[in-house]
């Protein structure tokens, strides 16, 4: 752990407590036990500097804080000009600044990672700061806007709570919320798990862009407005006096205002009020049960109401959902299981798998492969969910396995590409780039063509993993993609983040056409909804409500197509026979069926729940489909008729499940391998 006293600020003059890539920041001299949080400076090339320069000095000149935390979003778009850009202003702010991650570091380029580890320090870390415990977590999930707390950093907390015991005071920050209504980090329940035995006094967070103070069990949070915005909150050890004092900055009223006074000694919170799993019920029953000192409830994500209203409102949907009650600044939840013994879907076997999964589940000689973020490549059983093998690879696999004949392909975040044997999982060839390769390639005439984060495209041999050719994109800040790239057999077909779909000639790398889609900002891109292709088309979703259809020879666009209420968006299309089925980007979370032949409407299904990465997979006579909050929905192909909805448990559900006959397979970010029968 590093230990930051005010003395030791001053003699590490700073340089190693922020940028190593960046020129030593001169000390100032401090006095006091200050350090100063702000959050979401949005740094750009052109953009958020003169606001952002203007709150450093005021901090300067309203405080001697010794050390300052940035909250996360420190960048637009992580791009490398965006990281210059800030680190010219942290020179000219002159405060050691540790940060944490935010969702739009990692978001928009597969390099966003790499750079602020480079450039910024680790991702999560412990500090100690006079008699208190800083503890920054990481709860950005790669190329996503979703909160999430890995496995590994949960293990890490634990540990190091562990070792400052239980009285210790310790302030936790990071970049999405926690406690509030609506739910960004899927495991927040497991982050409380960990923390409830500790001297919790604060979790600073950012995000909302809001400023706002509220108590999540008994612990203080707090949040503020982006540092350009005008908000920024000092902390405050008052010598002689055990207590920790929160005030906030607010351009509007240019002056501190105390927020809080936190004694630094535990408070005696009792037991929670509620805890318990286990209970079964059937659809609709009124749950009898008393919640001492519970005023409110909610089941799974959904609004807060009456605690009478909740207990007579059990969820109709069959699966785990996870009931969480509270009152006088206490909160407790456990698991209560809906069992519906008409569903056409009946569990089978419930498997835990070494990591969180993105992507899509696929299928060959008549097994389940699966890769995830541990890093691990599994084929697995589809009869009992037991592994045949499983094989660790260095990095996140974020990208699809790619299966050609008795061979599957995989990617990874810290640039490996892994060629293994079907049939044993022994790796036959691997190649290191120097850029992510969060796409998942397509193997055209034993050409394995993909793109990786340093905006080239690649074509390396099948057999021996020897690189065939190297291509250059057209060069932009966006020159990369990171979904499954396609192939009709003669050509392969990319969405990229530059807002244009490629069609690449698998021998030379040569780019047959481009086409552009939602061609008006990148954000606007066919860059996580992949391509698909049938009867000499390639259709495709750019995020931003367009559905693209082109001929796959020449490029030439056939239609475009937008959708009312929810758009299109990040959802892969899956094409059977004259049909397109797609998911929507929307509260509603809808699910399309479209003609392949011109795009019209054929039927829209509600899920009722927002749909984002999860693409269709097709079932004798079904479509199935994930939501973000861990909803499985079946719904039928011809009518569009919902058939079935699972509740999964807890974990962002943004891969795709699959359909083997009828059983139903569906992983979520919660380490689990699911598998269900349909009996209609």
């Amino acid at each position: 752990m590093n230990t930051l006293s005010r003395r030791d600020v001053l003699a590490l003059a700073g340089a190693s407590l922020t940028l190593p890539s960046f020129a030593s920041l001169t000390p100032r001299q401090t006095v006091g036990g200050e350090i100063v949080f702000f959050s979401d400076t949005h740094v750009m090339e052109a953009r958020n500097i003169d606001e952002n320069r203007a709150m450093m000095e005021r901090i300067k000149t309203l405080t001697q804080a010794e050390l300052a935390i940035n909250g996360g979003d420190v960048t637009e778009y992580g791009w490398e000009v965006d990281y210059r850009a800030y680190g010219t202003l942290l020179q000219e702010f002159g405060i050691p600044t540790h940060h944490v991650p935010g969702n739009h570091d990692v978001r928009w380029a597969p390099l966003g990672g790499k750079i602020f580890r480079d450039r910024l320090g680790d991702a999560y870390q412990a500090l100690r700061w006079q008699d208190c415990h800083l503890l920054l977590l990481d709860s950005t999930v790669p190329l996503s806007h979703w909160g999430h707390f890995s496995r590994a950093q949960l293990r890490w907390l634990e540990r190091r709570l562990q070792a400052i015991g239980k009285s210790d005071p310790v302030v936790l920050t990071m970049h999405h919320w926690v406690g509030r209504d609506q739910v960004v980090i899927d495991n927040e329940e497991e982050l409380l798990t960990v923390i409830e035995p500790y001297n919790i006094k604060l979790i600073l967070t950012g995000h909302g862009h809001s400023d706002l103070f509220w108590n999540w069990d008994g612990i203080p949070c707090l949040m503020n407005r982006g540092l350009y915005q005008g908000s920024w909150t000092r902390l405050l050890l008052p010598e002689r006096e055990r207590s920790l004092v929160v005030e906030r900055y607010r351009k509007e009223q240019d002056q501190l205002e105390v927020v809080a006074t936190l004694p630094l000694a535990r408070s005696s919170q009792g037991k929670p009020i509620w805890a318990q799993s286990g209970l079964v019920l059937s659809p609709g029953q009124p749950l009898k049960r008393d919640f001492p000192e519970a005023t409110e409830g909610r089941w799974n994500r959904g609004v807060w109401q009456p605690l009478s209203t909740i207990q007579q409102e059990t969820p109709t949907i069959q699966g785990l959902h996870r009931l969480t009650v509270r009152g006088n600044d206490r909160i407790a939840s456990g698991f209560v299981t809906v069992r519906n013994e008409s569903s056409p879907l009946r569990q089978i076997w419930n498997a835990p798998l070494p990591g969180e999964v993105m992507s899509h589940l696929v299928s060959q000689q008549g097994d389940i492969f699966v890769s995830t973020f541990s890093g691990h490549v599994l084929r697995i059983e589809p009869g009992r969910g037991i592994a045949r093998w499983q094989t660790q690879l260095e990095g996140v696999c974020h990208g699809t396995p790619t299966i050609i004949g008795d061979r599957l392909i995989q990617t990874t975040l810290d640039g490996h590409i892994v060629c293994l044997a079907l049939n044993s999982g022994k790796i036959l060839w691997a190649k290191q780039f120097l850029a992510p390769i969060p796409m998942s390639p397509t193997v055209v005439q034993d050409t394995v063509v993909f793109c990786a984060g340093d905006g080239k495209f690649y074509g390396l041999d099948l057999i021996s993993g020897q690189n065939k050719w190297t291509a250059d994109m057209p060069a932009s800040k966006t020159a990369f993609a990171q979904s499954r790239a396609a192939t009709d057999g003669n050509l392969a077909f990319i969405g990229a983040w530059d807002s244009h779909l490629y069609a690449l000639d698998p021998a030379s790398g040569r780019t047959v056409w481009r086409q552009a889609c939602m061609d008006r900002t990148f954000a606007f891109s066919p860059a996580i909804g992949g391509p698909a292709v049938a009867k000499n088309r390639v259709v495709v979703p750019a995020n931003g409500n367009g559905l693209f259809c082109f001929d796959t020879s020449s490029g030439n666009k056939l239609w475009e197509v937008t959708a009312e209420e929810d758009k299109y968006g990040h959802s892969s299309p899956l094409i059977l026979g004259d049909s397109i089925y797609v998911g929507c980007l929307g509260d509603k979370g809808q699910v399309r069926k479209v003609r392949l032949q011109d795009g019209k409407e054929e039927w829209v299904a509600e899920t009722g729940s927002v749909i984002y990465d999860s693409s269709p997979t097709a079932g004798p006579g079904f479509i199935a489909i994930g939501s973000v909050a861990n909803l499985l929905s079946v719904m039928d192909q011809s009518k569009g008729r919902i058939l079935a909805q699972v509740s999964l448990p807890p974990g962002h559900f943004l891969s795709s499940p699959l359909a083997l006959g009828n059983r139903l397979f569906a992983a979520t970010f919660n380490s689990r391998l699911i598998g269900w029968e349909w009996r209609p």
